[in-house]
């Protein structure tokens, strides 16, 4: 047969020839399965989920605390070393019914930021407060609460949350302070002697009506960036955009994000992140070829002036309509980007899945979708994302694992686990087996056989399969 010619004449060969670099798969690794100590009905556990080096924050907006319903809860996780474990529930003191503590969530492994966008105060319905919690050495203490001065019915302060150091960035997309527009604005409160004081309160003179700016908040290093998923103009009707501040003696706003393809009733905005210079804004309604809703990313990078450049828009292969890839985008690194996609529907309605992007140099190359190893339909994997390092946290809130739709988490390593390469048969040992599954697969043409990754079936990938045979498993 021609395909054991080949193989045998691979076997002559291999030792004359340099060492061919063979295709290595890096696909995210579940690590641990988060569940709450309980379960409401549609409690949503997951709803938003932060993680920060060995410290994780999970949200669970609509869990019941005795005698409030939908007041919410918020968990925190500490990694021993080889397990994630709970190690505080927080509860806000001034709990009552509606609150929605727990609809945001961030930490930067020093501080947590919880948001309550419904709690009423001073007699106004969804006004919102954020409560700030550190751990001065006897567990998580709350330290600070905060709320925007002149609240109005439904301003929502607290629906988005960012932390770093000493800074909490708090979005309000209802605000309707100074235009009565609902055009959404965004708090900086700074630490000072323990306690969180506003020193800046940031509108956009030019936001559209319900605009919506504070949709999606992020800080890094002296940079803010905004979310205003139903902002009108350059990017069509409620096509959204996002906006950056720059701390220079203050906060000052520089510019104004639109992609370069606008579209109109998409939800631009809807996501952000940003991490050494690089900004990530989600649109999770955008249509992509062949996919009405299929969703997408848009990286922007440093450019002259102090401003950001368009660099590239991100969808993934085989992104379906109503998919919502993006919905939650989060930057473990400048280079690895983690986006949501709660809609996908690969294995049954709203099951969900998430992708990793990681930056080559020269463009962004995909992995994934991948999945909780229980997945579930209805579950919405993806929901909620949140990325640093190797780690990631996905958030689930259809998961019925103690009731319909209590939610859960996962925690995924992202780096590239050792991958054994010529074991084609998956059992861990090397033998017979193995060099038939490779041949038949190398004379099918399934692309797991082309192991030099250049789309073509050749000696090339004969060579490399008996190399990677003759070195044995990692």
């Amino acid at each position: 047969m021609q395909w054991i010619r080949m193989f045998g004449l691979g076997v002559a060969m291999s030792g004359a020839l340099a060492t061919t670099a063979i295709a290595q798969p890096c696909t995210p690794s579940q690590l641990q399965k988060l569940l709450p100590d309980g379960g409401d009905s549609f409690a949503n556990y997951g709803i938003a989920t932060s993680i920060a080096g060995d410290l994780a924050v999970v949200g669970q907006w609509k869990r019941d605390t005795d005698p409030n319903f939908d007041s919410g809860k918020a968990f925190v996780y500490a990694f021993n070393g080889s397990t994630w474990s709970q190690v505080a529930e927080l509860i806000a003191p001034d709990a009552v019914n509606g609150d929605y503590f727990g609809a945001a969530v961030a930490t930067d492994g020093t501080t947590i930021v919880v948001g309550a966008p419904y709690k009423a105060l001073d007699g106004v319905n969804q006004a919102g407060q954020v409560y700030i919690y550190r751990d001065l050495g006897a567990g998580w203490v709350l330290v600070d609460t905060v709320r925007s001065v002149g609240v109005t019915p439904g301003d929502q302060f607290g629906s988005a949350v960012d932390v770093q150091g000493d800074t909490v960035v708090v979005g309000a997309y209802s605000d309707r302070r100074g235009n009565d527009s609902e055009a959404g604005s965004v708090f900086v409160f700074t630490e000072s002697g323990g306690v969180f004081p506003e020193t800046a309160f940031l509108q956009v003179p030019t936001a559209s009506f319900r605009a919506h700016v504070g949709r999606s908040v992020a800080i890094d290093n002296g940079v803010l960036v905004a979310g205003a998923n139903d902002e009108e103009g350059g990017s069509g009707n409620n096509g959204g955009a996002a906006y950056v501040w720059v701390f220079n003696e203050g906060w000052q706003l520089v510019q104004r994000l639109t992609p370069p393809n606008p579209q109109t009733w998409v939800s631009f905005g809807e996501s952000i992140d940003i991490k050494d210079g690089v900004i990530v804004v989600g649109d999770p309604e955008r249509s992509v070829t062949g996919a009405s809703g299929g969703g997408a990313a848009f990286v922007y990078r440093p450019s002259s002036g102090g401003l950001w450049g368009y660099d590239t828009m991100i969808t993934p292969s085989g992104v379906f309509s109503d998919d919502a890839f993006a919905n939650r985008v989060s930057l473990a690194d400048a280079n690895t980007l983690v986006a949501g996609a709660h809609n996908d529907d690969d294995f049954g309605p709203q099951t969900g899945s998430a992708f990793v992007f990681r930056f080559d140099g020269s463009s962004w190359v995909q992995t994934g979708p991948f999945y909780a190893n229980d997945r579930a339909i209805g579950d919405n994997f993806g929901w909620s994302v949140c990325a640093d390092g190797n780690r990631a946290i996905i958030g689930a809130i259809g998961d019925d694992d103690f009731a319909p739709q209590s939610g859960s988490a996962y925690i995924f390593d992202l780096g590239c686990a050792p991958v054994c390469v010529p074991d084609f048969t998956g059992e861990g040992d090397l033998d017979f087996f193995d060099v038939q599954a490779f041949l038949q697969a190398f004379a099918a043409m399934d692309q797991a056989a082309d192991l030099v990754d250049d789309d073509v079936f050749d000696f090339f990938d004969v060579q490399a399969f008996l190399q990677a045979f003759a070195g044995g498993c990692p």
